[in-house]
Parts: C-alpha cells; sequence; structure tokens
C-alpha cells in the first residue's frame, strides 16, 4: 500500500509540473518575441500606467508564475522604463504621454529618475497630462512634471507631507523573556538599527537624524512641485499644512491641478491633444511600445559595438554567499565585479547599489574587487533608493558616485547583536543549559546566557575596530581625513542632498548619468551597455522554481498591505539571525 500511495504521489507531482511547464510555454510563446516590431501609428500616445512594482533592472527573460492564479508576476525595470521614455521623446509617431497613475510601488529615488525623464520628454516641445481619480503622494509627485494634472470629481489625493515610523520590539522581547545584547563603537550615537531592541521610543540622536532626512527630501518634493506648478515653496507648504489635496475642488482651487473631469471628458482632451481624427486616442503601452523602433534612438544595452560599460547590480541586504535577485552575496557580486575587471572588452564598471548592508565581512570582500576593478579601469557607482552601511562601504572607493537627491545614504557605523535567551528558556520554557569546554571562550556565542564582561570587552574592541576601518577607507576613497569621516558619520543617515555637501558622493544624478560618466571617462563614443550577472535562461528558471532550487519569494504572492507587513517580518527575522559585525542602515525605514 505504501508503495501505490508514493507511486500515486509521484504520478500526480509528473502531471503537474508537465501542465505548469506546458502553461508556462504557452504563455512564452504567446508573448512577443523580442526581434518583432510594433508599428507605431501616427498621433499615438505613450500610455504610462506603473501599475507593476518598479525594481532597478530589467528582465527580458525573466518569467515567474503565482501558482495560486496561474498568471505571470510582472514587475518593471526602472533603466526599461527610462529607455521607453527617452525613445518616445525622439519618436516623431508620438505626440505626448498620458500619465495614468494611482500608487505606483518605488523608492522616492527611483520616482524621481522616472519624473527628470519626463521633464526631459517635455524639452522636446511634447506634452504630459496626468489623470486619476486616485493619486497617491509618490504618484502626485510624478504628475506634477505633467503640463496639466487632472482628477475624477470625487478623486483623492494624498499631498500631506513625508512621515517615518520604527516598530520598537523592547516590551515584546521583555515579555518573552529575551535580551537583546548590543555592543557598537561609543561614539556611533546614530547607529539607531539597534533601538526598536533596546528602547521603547526613538533615541534623541535617531529623531534628530530622521527629522533632518525628512525635511531634506520634502524640500526637495518640494522645490520640484513649485517649479512644475509654478507656485512658490511657501503656497506648495500652505498647501500641505491646510491638505488643500481634500478634496478635487480644493486640490484645484490651490492650484495642485488644473481641471476636475470625468474619464470620458478626458478622452476627448487627449483626442484633442494628439490631433488625431480617430474616434479614441491611440494610447500605446509600456510593454507594446518597447518593441518599436526609432530611427533616431539607440539602445545601449542592444546596439552592436565592441567596447561595452558593464552595468553589475546590487540589490538587497548584503551577507555572505552568491545571493540573487534580491540579495547581494559576497562571492556573487565580486565575482562579478572580478570577471568584468579581467574582461578586456569592458571598458568600465557601473555599480548600481540599492542595498541597506547587512554584514561586514562581505562587505569588506565586495569593497576588495571595488578596489583592484578601479586600479584598472574607471569604476562608477550610482545609487539608488538606498546606500547605506555596508551599501556605502561597497561604493565609498568608486572613482565617483552618484546619488539621488532623495537617496538614503551614509550610515557609517557598525554594530553587533547578540542575544541571551536565557529568561524565555528557563522563566517561560523551563529549559537549563549545562556542559563543558576546553578553553575559556570556547562559549563565547552561547546565546543562552548574558555576555560575561570579559567577553563584552572582546566585542568591544572588534566592532570599535571594524568602525576604524571603515571610517579609514572612507576617508582614503573619497580623500578625506578619517576625523571628518567620522564627524559625519557615526551611524548618521543623510539625504543625497545633503551627501553632496559633505562629500559623501560627488554628483546628482540616476543611472544614465553614472553610465555616461564611465563612457567620458573611458574615452567612449561608441558602447554597448552590458547588465551583469547574466540573465538566466527561462526554461533554466522554471526547472529551478518547479524543483525548489530558486528561493521562494513570499512577496510576490502577497497584496501590497500585506507584502509591507512581510518585509516587517522578514526584516526582523534577518537581525536575529546576523552572524558577525554588521553594516546596516536604521531598522525598519519606512518613509512615506
Amino acid at each position: 500500500m505504501a508503495s501505490f500511495f508514493k507511486t500515486f504521489f509521484a504520478v500526480l507531482l509528473a502531471i503537474f509540473t508537465l501542465i505548469t511547464l506546458s502553461i508556462m510555454i504557452i504563455v512564452m510563446v504567446a508573448s512577443p518575441s523580442s526581434d518583432e516590431h510594433t508599428e507605431v501609428e501616427d498621433y499615438s500616445i505613450l500610455h504610462l500606467t506603473l501599475e507593476h512594482e518598479i525594481i532597478d533592472r530589467h528582465y527580458e527573460n525573466r518569467f515567474h508564475l503565482d501558482m495560486s492564479t496561474f498568471q505571470p508576476i510582472k514587475k518593471d525595470g526602472l533603466n526599461f522604463i527610462l529607455n521607453q521614455i527617452h525613445k518616445a521623446k525622439l519618436d516623431p509617431k508620438v505626440t505626448g504621454i498620458f500619465l495614468d497613475l494611482k500608487s505606483p510601488m518605488a523608492g522616492l529615488a527611483t520616482m524621481q529618475e522616472i519624473r527628470d525623464a519626463l521633464v526631459d520628454f517635455k524639452s522636446s516641445g511634447k506634452w504630459i497630462v496626468a489623470y486619476s481619480d486616485f493619486y497617491s503622494q509618490g504618484a502626485y509627485y510624478l504628475a506634477s512634471s505633467a503640463d496639466e494634472i487632472y482628477m475624477e470629481p470625487e478623486g483623492l489625493l494624498e499631498f500631506k507631507g513625508l512621515r517615518s515610523d520604527v516598530t520598537f520590539m523592547k516590551g515584546l522581547l521583555k515579555k518573552i523573556g529575551v535580551d537583546v545584547q548590543v555592543i557598537k563603537p561609543k561614539n556611533n550615537k546614530f547607529k539607531s538599527a539597534v533601538e526598536p531592541f533596546m528602547l521603547d521610543s526613538m533615541s534623541e540622536a535617531n529623531e534628530e537624524q530622521l527629522n533632518k532626512i525628512l525635511n531634506s527630501i520634502w524640500g526637495h518634493i518640494a522645490q520640484d512641485v513649485a517649479a512644475s506648478r509654478n507656485m512658490t515653496l511657501d503656497q506648495v507648504n500652505t498647501a500641505v499644512n491646510e491638505l488643500a489635496s481634500r478634496t478635487s475642488q480644493t486640490a484645484l482651487d490651490a492650484h495642485l491641478i488644473d481641471g476636475i473631469k470625468y474619464r470620458d471628458e478626458l478622452v476627448e482632451l487627449l483626442k484633442s491633444k494628439s490631433g488625431t481624427e480617430e474616434d479614441e486616442p491611440v494610447l500605446v503601452s509600456l510593454n507594446d511600445y518597447s518593441s518599436s523602433a526609432v530611427k533616431d534612438f539607440i539602445d545601449l544595452e542592444k546596439v552592436f559595438a565592441k567596447d561595452k560599460i558593464a552595468v553589475i547590480y546590487g540589490l538587497g541586504s548584503i551577507d555572505m554567499g552568491e545571493g540573487d535577485e534580491e540579495s547581494i552575496g559576497s562571492d556573487g557580486l565580486a565575482k562579478q565585479i572580478s570577471e568584468a575587471r579581467k574582461d578586456s572588452s569592458i571598458k568600465a564598471i557601473v555599480l548600481r547599489v540599492n542595498s541597506p548592508g547587512g554584514s561586514a565581512l562581505a562587505s569588506d570582500v565586495i569593497w576588495r574587487e571595488m578596489t583592484l576593478a578601479k586600479k584598472t579601469k574607471p569604476v562608477i557607482v550610482s545609487m539608488g533608493d538606498v546606500a547605506a552601511s555596508g551599501g556605502y562601504y561597497i561604493s565609498c572607493n568608486a572613482d565617483m558616485i552618484f546619488a539621488s537627491e532623495m537617496t538614503i545614504t551614509g550610515s557609517i557605523g557598525v554594530f553587533g547583536m547578540i542575544p541571551n535567551t536565557a529568561g524565555l528558556e528557563e522563566g517561560f520554557l523551563g529549559l537549563k543549559h549545562d556542559g563543558v569546554k576546553t578553553h575559556q571562550y570556547a562559549d563565547i556565542m552561547d546565546i543562552h546566557r548574558p555576555l560575561r564582561s570579559s567577553e563584552m570587552e572582546i566585542w568591544q574592541g572588534m566592532v570599535d575596530h571594524i568602525y576604524d576601518d571603515f571610517t579609514g577607507k572612507v576617508a582614503s576613497g573619497r580623500s578625506m581625513e578619517q576625523s571628518s569621516v567620522d564627524s559625519i558619520g557615526q551611524g548618521r543617515i543623510w539625504s543625497g542632498v545633503d551627501a553632496l555637501g559633505n562629500r559623501l558622493i560627488d554628483a546628482h544624478g540616476g543611472l544614465d548619468e553614472a553610465i555616461a560618466e564611465a563612457a567620458k571617462r573611458a574615452g567612449l563614443t561608441e558602447y554597448r551597455v552590458k547588465n551583469l550577472p547574466e540573465e538566466v535562461d527561462p526554461l533554466q528558471q522554471i526547472i529551478k522554481d518547479l524543483t525548489g532550487q530558486a528561493k521562494a519569494n513570499p512577496l510576490e504572492m502577497l497584496s501590497r498591505e500585506d507584502a509591507k507587513l512581510f518585509r516587517m517580518v522578514k526584516q526582523y527575522q534577518e537581525v536575529m539571525e546576523m552572524k558577525g559585525v554588521q553594516m546596516r542602515m536604521p531598522f525598519l525605514l519606512d518613509i512615506r
């Protein structure tokens, strides 16, 4: 009977696998090939909804299936979106852009790069119209670049300023009998990643740095909105303080929008602006437009050229190992940098960093490869939404660092955390531990008791040494005095606006500017952009997904609110599983 059930379930698994493979193959076959070109009609309008999660890198062959619905999980790469906007600017058949937005899933720095591309698009003399029945604050920031902004009569608009929320766990840990022992350099007063485990509310230092960050980023948002809307900063901030966005009429009165329309009225406006004589405006989606060809547009990722610029993506927390699309592994990223360094056809390297940091050891392994690469060819860093702590560590020795005004960076500091579960195990579970050892420190990593004073001294010496090494490497890479680095370090995070002033970065700009600088330093006029790591073959990815070789990502199965909760739980789990001294930015910093 046992043999029967084994065979039965094996057959069921085989059938399920065959069905899943068939569905995936059908979807892939049905999807347009990258070699096929979409014919764009005259008087077309590029229709941007930005409804999928926006990640730094576009994957041409990335294919993941939601196993509950058998629908593809779609994500858009920032480089893909920027390319289509740049192409539309040069396309004589595209008359304008329709921003049909609700709540884009992207960080502030990512949205700024898109917004900058939209502003550049208008420099061609073409128009942008925005419309929605609900604008999130991020959506409105993008929409503010438009020539005209419209809302549905009963629509909603979020324009209320920024806030940051930190969740503190000290009370919960106390209830279950867990004590988190924290070791950090004595002057790292801003290194607030450990505060949720030690305090019930923000320290004065953390409150100071978060206020500085929020006001700095908000100042840039307000400045951009004011410039595009022909308003003063006072008018923008007054509109926010009075919540003038609360209804479509109050938003119109405050000049936050240009009109109130139903969608059918907007359709007539788009027809008029595009000049079409069709019954409906000619809208072309981002995906459809991506396969169109425009004579004067050069796609640097597909053009044939002997010389290359490698764009290497380092995304997510930093740890040892290979890493994946959503995490940085020291072995994997160091290998990519090393291979690009040794490849004679690659004339320059751009490292795109979007990371809150992680393991100090893993960060140092990557820093070493960046240092070796810099000796052989230009190395430029492009910072995304976050490049802090370990994310800054791996960036600091580049020839030049670009960041958005709204990038979160800095956090030059370290810490170690060792939980003491004695209260939980003895007081709550009734467990006790006993044992023997050969040497004094054989049990130094024991979490079932508090640290001894001699052990605390050892850990303190380690974090002090690593912090000194961190500030020394930043000083060397940035041509600064180590004391100056320490004065802006101490675990403090900075916005891209302030990071330029204190010399943590060299210029404001996005990935496009970083690539252009790399080409300039390498003396290239014709080149191809090579994205690394190489994409996994889609069939191999399917096999990995089905056989369990690929790391499952529950986030891709969740709704937006559920995903936020999962990220919070996941980050707590990462902290509790930390090994060694850490370089991480303030814990669970959520600006919205």
